[in-house]
């Protein structure tokens, strides 16, 4: 194949921050790709995105589902399959002359639905750098972010391509005629238009006279014998051509029906939310009223004037609550939707009553386990009881064994009694000695023991005396031997008396001397006691304060000393009560000072509650004022107002938003069957529909539809070349329009409807317009509120009505929040009369006292220092008094009378006692 015959084929379709789609390159077959996914995987986004690359004209795209279970088949336009933000669909393609182009399309959004488009082309670029590298930028851990503007023409520029930005859709097509991917330049319009509806049908599925027309005059040469064959192709796909209207005419009724039923659902919902807000307005007003009656008598006359308010209100009220009454009989049609949520109520009931039945199971369950815990506690019972009866029998055994013990130790004593009678009897000799008369003998025994016991007992002291003295004569003898040993005598008996006598002398003697030593002991304890009581009272006093230990000198300054402690005492006492009294008092005042320092901080806890309530309120409505009590009842009124008026308000521009809307969906122009056949007859006749010349003009809504109204029938007519040989093919047709309208001339070419039609100028302005057929005929048509004619007025019309909407959407959004701002004033009124007594009142006096009790706080702390030390003073003194009253007689000088001590008894004593008179004597 040469090259000049050669096409440019597709190798790829890349989308950048579609819907639900980040970044995604889709490989592309040069002959057919198929795309497969269920309902909602993105099918229509990915074909959309083609047919924008191929002729991005905003006002041609519209995106629809291929199935009834779209994801949203609301919003069929460019802005609902975007993210924010810079979006891409570009499209790779491979040149006839083997280079590499590429179309990028820009999209961003604006305002909805309207979308900005950038239209430009990548030349340059080699085949192995991926569409990613070209468009998106890496941000980090394997992120990327797309790139625009400049930005990406100087990246574009580095990578050793040229990025060409077109300025008009027109020089996007005939770039795209150049790169051999279109076969036609495009320029006008309407061959757009008719290359759209061939792209859309051929990617939607099925065939349609646009994909027919478009084969004919775009892909296939001018020819009859082409033309022929076309015609008759058109018979095999007729019943083709009457499903699909079929489709359409049914999915056309099923939208209205979601129209009207969705329009029902929000009528009713805005019909509840009005009145129940209603309903809510009134029954704080009325709270406020009764609120008003109990706590501000004297504003009786203010109170009085709203509720006259109120009345009117009421009165109000019940007028729309008539009018609710009969929209209410508007709005049952749509109770049949609460049906279904009635049925699921009830399997829900169904399911409740399982889960009771699931739970009465559980409590039967528990109930078994509640017996088994019984049963089980019983045999408990019984085995303790076993358990008791068990040790009685081991205490009746071990009872059993005891007394058996008992038997076996007295066959024991029986035993041992038969062994000693049989002693008894070989020690006694008395071998008729037996059980019987072992009693008498015992007896015999007994009386011989007892007068032998009485014998020697007389006797025993004479014995004993007798011995004493024997054993003190000898205990004599032997000391005497012992003196004499020494003297170098020896002792006889007869000598043993005479010097007895003489140590019996000496010992008197020392006895008396002994008798003496007690009483000489005593007084040297005496002594010794007095030296140690006069030691501890040095100690004493070296422990006593310097002030006291200097002055005590002499038994004088003793009792000085105590005079001047008592006074010192008095004194201290005397301060310590003063002390104690200031303390009292300032505690009161301190206690005072923390009451009032309480209430002042709850009266300036609602002093700022009221505050911040007052500022919220300013907030929401600047141009009030609170300074009196007055201004309450007149912002309350003031709110009242205003929220009646913004409910009046919401409802006109409801109403007009409803108007606007109507008027959209009447601009929606969808096409009839006479449309189609009269489409396929001006296709079998090489004509063109008469109205189809008006679609492009400039014109305003009120032109077209008073060129609709001129016109009349003949907007429908066909402009052929030749009258009589289109009639000859119409002839022929079997479904056509029951009238088919035909004049002649150039079709395609510059049409005036004056050379047909004559109306006079001078008519007036009534919606209506006079058309003179003859002299003796004429016609006066009503011009129509929605033209079929004049697609480009009608597009300029639906975007006026889609700016209005959103301005309209815009208003009640305003007068939403103005009217949350009132609800909101309204319950901080609410609350502000709940503080009202702090209105026009200041702050609370919170500092001042808080500094007046740390002043008192800094006294009260200067006094109890004070206190501390007037008592460390006081402790400090008390064990002084004690003291020198306790020791008084103790420091008193030593006596000097006689003492009853002889000269040896001082001699004989270790010099202590006049070491203790002299110490003593020194203190």
């Amino acid at each position: 194949m040469s090259q000049s015959n050669k096409r440019t084929t597709i190798k790829s379709l890349t989308l950048v921050n579609f819907k639900g789609i980040f970044f995604k390159t889709l490989s592309m077959h040069h002959l057919m790709s198929n795309l497969i996914g269920h309902n909602g995987a993105g099918k229509t986004t990915v074909m959309g995105a083609l047919l924008i690359n191929r002729v991005p004209d905003n006002r041609l795209i519209r995106l629809r589902n291929n199935s009834d279970s779209g994801s949203d088949r609301s919003d069929n336009g460019v802005w609902g399959r975007i993210d924010q933000g810079v979006c891409y669909t570009v499209v790779d393609y491979e040149r006839y002359d083997g280079k590499r182009v590429t179309a990028v399309v820009q999209l961003k959004r604006l305002g909805k639905p309207r979308v900005e488009i950038k239209l430009s082309a990548i030349t340059g670029i080699d085949h192995d750098i991926p569409v990613r590298d070209l468009l998106m930028k890496p941000t980090g851990e394997g992120r990327y972010e797309p790139i625009e503007g400049k930005t990406l023409k100087g990246h574009i520029a580095r990578l050793g391509g040229t990025l060409e930005n077109f300025k008009s859709l027109g020089l996007y097509m005939a770039w795209q005629f150049e790169n051999r991917v279109l076969p036609r330049r495009m320029d006008s319009s309407q061959d757009r238009q008719r290359y759209y509806r061939m792209l859309e049908t051929s990617l939607y599925g099925g065939l349609s006279s646009e994909l027919q027309k478009g084969l004919r005059d775009y892909l296939l040469p001018s020819d009859n014998n082409v033309r022929t064959s076309v015609s008759s192709m058109q018979n095999a796909l007729q019943e083709t051509r009457n499903t699909r209207q079929q489709i359409d005419s049914s999915r056309g009724k099923r939208e209205f029906i979601k129209t009207v039923l969705e329009s029902s659902y929000a009528l009713g919902e805005n019909t509840l939310a009005l009145a129940e807000q209603r309903h809510t307005r009134l029954q704080q007003q009325l709270r406020h009223t009764l609120q008003q009656q109990e706590t501000m008598k004297l504003e009786l006359e203010a109170g009085q004037q709203q509720v006259d308010a109120l009345e009117h209100q009421l009165e109000q009220l019940n007028t729309t609550r008539d009018q609710l009454s009969q929209q209410e009989q508007q709005t049952r049609s749509s109770l049949d939707q609460s049906r279904e949520l009635d049925r699921l109520h009830s399997e829900q009931q169904q399911l409740t009553n399982e889960i009771t039945n699931l739970r009465e199971f559980l409590k039967e369950q528990h109930g078994h386990q509640s017996l088994l815990k019984e049963q089980k506690a019983r045999q408990v019972n019984v085995v303790a009881e076993l358990d008791e009866d068990l040790n009685g029998l081991v205490k009746q055994l071990s009872d059993a064994k005891q007394a058996y013990s008992e038997e076996l130790r007295k066959a024991g004593l029986y035993q041992e009694a038969i062994r000693s009678l049989e002693e008894s009897r070989l020690l006694l000799n008395e071998p008729s000695l037996d059980s019987d008369n072992l009693a008498r003998f015992v007896q015999d025994i007994t009386t011989e023991r007892e007068s032998l016991q009485d014998s020697y007992y007389s006797q025993k002291p004479m014995l004993e005396q007798m011995e004493l003295i024997r054993q003190r004569f000898d205990q004599a003898q032997a000391i005497l031997g012992s003196f004499a040993d020494i003297d170098g005598q020896s002792i006889t008996d007869d000598k043993v008396a005479q010097m007895a006598d003489q140590w019996l002398n000496a010992g008197r003697e020392k006895r008396h001397f002994a008798s003496k030593l007690p009483l000489h002991n005593q007084q040297h304890r005496d002594l010794k006691q007095q030296l140690q009581r006069r030691q501890s009272l040095a100690n004493e006093i070296k422990r006593l304060p310097k002030p006291w230990r200097g002055s005590l000198n002499s038994a004088e300054s003793w009792l000085t000393t105590l005079a001047q402690a008592c006074e010192q005492l008095a004194e201290q006492t005397a301060l310590k009560e003063t002390c104690e009294f200031q303390l009292q008092d300032n505690r009161v005042r301190e206690m005072q000072l923390r009451n009032d320092l309480k209430r002042a901080i709850e009266d300036h806890r609602q002093w700022s509650d009221f505050q911040q309530l007052s500022d919220a309120f300013l907030n929401l409505l600047p141009e009030q004022r609170l300074t009196q009590a007055e201004d309450l009842s007149h912002a309350r009124q003031t709110i009242s107002s205003d929220q009646l008026n913004l409910n009046r308000l919401d409802v006109e521009q409801e109403e007009h938003l409803k108007t606007t809307r109507n008027r959209l969906r009447g601009l929606e122009q969808l096409e009839s069957e006479d449309d189609s056949q009269l489409q396929r007859l001006a296709e079998l006749t090489g004509g063109e529909i008469v109205s189809r010349y008006f679609d492009d003009d400039d014109i305003s809504i009120e032109e077209a539809a008073w060129l609709e109204a001129k016109m009349g029938p003949l907007r429908q007519a066909l402009m052929v070349r030749d009258i009589e040989t289109a009639t000859a093919i119409i002839r022929n047709e079997a479904e056509r329009p029951e009238h088919v309208w035909l004049m002649q001339g150039a079709p395609g070419s510059s049409l005036s409807e004056d050379d047909f039609i004559n109306a006079p100028l001078n008519q007036p302005e009534d919606g209506s317009v006079l058309v003179t057929l003859s002299d003796s005929i004429a016609r006066i048509s009503k011009e129509p509120e929605f033209p079929t004619i004049g697609r480009l007025a009608r597009e300029k019309e639906r975007q006026r009505l889609i700016d209005l909407e959103e301005e309209l959407l815009d208003k009640r959004q305003a007068m939403a929040v103005k009217r949350k701002q009132l609800q909101q004033a309204s319950e901080i009124l609410d609350k502000l009369a709940a503080v009202g007594r702090w209105l026009g009142e200041s702050e609370p006096p919170v500092r001042e006292l808080e500094e007046q009790l740390q002043t008192l706080e800094n006294r009260l702390h200067s006094l109890t220092q004070q206190q501390n030390q007037l008592q460390q003073q006081l402790s400090s003194l008390l064990p002084v008094i004690q003291f020198l009253e306790y020791r008084q007689s103790d420091a008193q000088p030593a006596g000097t009378g006689s003492t009853g001590r002889t000269d040896d008894d001082d001699r004989r004593t270790d010099g202590t006692g006049e070491n203790s008179v002299r110490m003593v004597e020194a203190v």
